[in-house]
């Protein structure tokens, strides 16, 4: 191939299309979003299907509701909702690429499914939707790489009928991490990460806000050892679907795989990630600020802070 990959839909659809003459150089080339989205990889929200029971089961996701996903990228949680609750979804997401590789897998689906979920470009800061037409909105992490994020979050309330919910799922840092890593992430992903920990995520949503809160939870994220991450480099690269590349770029795939696993590897090792479910209140039925909160729980009238357990500092 004589022109470089660089990750948009044409591109990403011409290498596709002539995968067996794919370069090392045209991997090299692509953006992340891009290379995932040629290696079919299914970049699943924080926690995964486990995770995303629990927000379905929490924002009462039923077969009449009209759900709409901020960032959708490749398509995981848009397809899995479909498949567990046989609800009404919707994608957005700003990657061509990752929009085509979505409809690629939504594709797959049984005819009765496939009906029930649609992915578009999308931007979530202006969304494309009518005021009150949305029942749960859920974004699985994609608030990390807006730009805009109370832009974004005033568009959700827009969208939302009175007493829909939302449901994300967030990254945040136990410990702080060093700017090198940080610097690392953004070399491989395109995007500064924020380096906030829990609290700092919760005082971006929370407070000052509008939303009743229906339920929060906090998980760990364990990195794992060098010899899974090469095996799950190895299964990946040596799918069927890869099957069509020259040697010499299937390893130029493999490298960059494996660089990038043992990276997000490190920076696992350092995260947590929270499960949150907001509710839009009917006007003049807003939720009063109650004075007992248990502890984890967090305090977003008062001392806009995690509720400490008895006998602990926060």
């Amino acid at each position: 191939m004589t022109a470089a990959i660089a990750g948009d839909l044409d591109r990403l659809d011409a290498c596709r299309a002539q995968i067996d003459a794919l370069t090392p150089d045209d991997v090299v080339a692509l953006d992340y979003v891009g290379f995932i989205s040629l290696i079919q990889e299914t970049n699943r929200c924080p926690g995964g299907l486990v995770s995303l029971r629990r927000q379905a089961i929490a924002s009462g996701i039923d077969t009449t509701c009209e759900v709409l996903e901020i960032g959708s990228n490749t398509g995981f949680t848009s397809i899995e909702l479909v498949k567990m609750s046989r609800c009404w979804v919707t994608g957005i997401e700003p990657n061509p690429a990752a929009v085509d590789e979505a409809r690629r897998r939504a594709a797959l689906l049984p005819p009765e499914l496939h009906d029930r979920v649609k992915f578009e470009i999308g931007d979530a800061r202006r969304l494309r939707r009518a005021p009150g037409s949305i029942d749960v909105i859920v974004c699985g992490g994609a608030n990390t790489f807006i730009d805009g994020r109370d832009a974004a979050f005033a568009e959700y309330r827009r969208v939302l009928r009175p007493l829909g919910r939302v449901t994300l799922t967030n990254f945040f840092y136990i410990q702080p991490p060093s700017q090198a890593l940080l610097q690392r992430l953004r070399d491989t992903i395109g995007v500064d990460i924020p380096p906030w920990d829990q609290r700092q995520w919760l005082r971006m949503i929370l407070d000052g806000s509008y939303w009743d809160v229906i339920s929060l939870s906090t998980h760990l994220v364990a990195a794992r050892p060098a010899v899974v991450v090469k095996a799950y480099v190895d299964y990946m690269v040596d799918r069927p679907a890869l099957a069509d590349l020259r040697p010499n770029t299937r390893e130029a795939v493999r490298r960059r795989w494996q660089e990038t696993c043992e990276l997000f590897n490190e920076n696992a090792a350092q995260l947590g990630f929270f499960e949150l479910v907001l509710r839009r209140p009917i006007d003049g039925l807003e939720e009063q600020p109650p004075l007992f909160l248990s502890p984890g729980e967090y305090d977003r009238w008062f001392a806009h802070d995690i509720v400490a357990a008895p006998g602990t500092r926060t």
